[in-house]
């Protein structure tokens, strides 16, 4: 499986290969896109695409360039790799990665399996379930109620996440891949399906994002005013440091499947869901 990553204007600037046993065959950046993101959101999109097919981990063979992105992914290194090409003296790495629970709990549960196999058309199975994102909107419940509102109305076709939450354990969402949305109380609301994905600084977003994430006036300095709020408190509680250029991923979305309360029992939902300790803005 090959994943690329474009840049705003469709053009390629990355790609890696995922083989059927977990082996990343390739990973490569163009010299132009360094530094930007592509790699990592390479590296954590074929996670994901891992754990959509079962596999219990990945393992590559890492340059001396590529290994320190790796080792910021959770690879360890298995052995250094010595090898001879042309009569020139080569080396890489060996690293590997398991694919273990999420350190942070998160991730599909019973009950979100059944709601996606069901919305598949499929018979109840949570084994025949696709694997997908469990998502909210916002750090309190009444703002994951009000924008997941917003998306269950049209209004809201649009989200942007920090790059360095997917890659503290957050499931990195790629073209196609589904997600249960949840509201303040942690019961799935939608199913909604990713459309399109774009990483840039924050500072990049432009109106017509602004315009499809639906909140407040709407407009590019709103957005940009109403998200710095945002991440200054993610990262006063993260300890990390913020600025206008931190990687960002943009992304947006299409409602699926509006989840009505006869679908599923409250308790059921409150035993088997467990909340995502939201990183996204909207």
């Amino acid at each position: 499986m090959i994943a690329l990553a474009a840049d705003p204007g469709g053009r390629p600037v990355a790609y890696a290969d995922l083989e059927r046993d977990g082996h990343i065959d390739h990973l490569y950046c163009h010299p132009d896109a360094g530094g930007h993101g592509p790699g990592t959101a390479l590296l954590l999109t074929l996670e994901t695409l891992a754990r959509s097919r079962g596999l219990p981990g990945l393992y590559a063979e890492a340059s001396e360039t590529a290994r320190p992105l790796f080792e910021r992914l959770g690879f360890s290194i298995r052995h250094r790799r010595a090898f001879e090409r042309d009569g020139v003296g080569l080396h890489n790495y060996s690293m590997s990665r398991e694919l273990s629970a999420r350190p942070d709990g998160t991730g599909p549960t019973p009950v979100t399996d059944a709601l996606v196999a069901k919305y598949m058309g499929k018979e109840r199975s949570d084994r025949n379930a696709p694997y997908h994102r469990v998502v909210a909107f916002g750090d309190s419940p009444e703002m994951m109620d009000n924008l997941a509102q917003l998306a269950l109305s049209g209004t809201k076709r649009a989200t942007a996440g920090l790059l360095r939450d997917f890659a503290g354990g957050e499931p990195m969402p790629h073209v196609g891949c589904l997600a249960v949305l949840l509201d303040g109380s942690g019961t799935p609301s939608a199913i909604w399906k990713t459309m399109e994905l774009l990483i840039g600084p924050l500072i990049a977003v432009d109106a017509a994002f602004a315009r499809d994430e639906g909140e407040g006036k709407r407009t590019r300095s709103d957005w940009r005013a109403m998200h710095r709020l945002y991440f200054k408190r993610q990262a006063e509680r993260g300890g990390f440091l913020f600025h206008d250029h931190i990687p960002t991923v943009f992304e947006r979305f299409e409602v699926v499947w509006s989840i009505a309360a006869t679908e599923l029992r409250r308790q059921d939902c409150a035993g088997g869901t467990v909340l995502l300790r939201s990183r996204f803005r909207t």
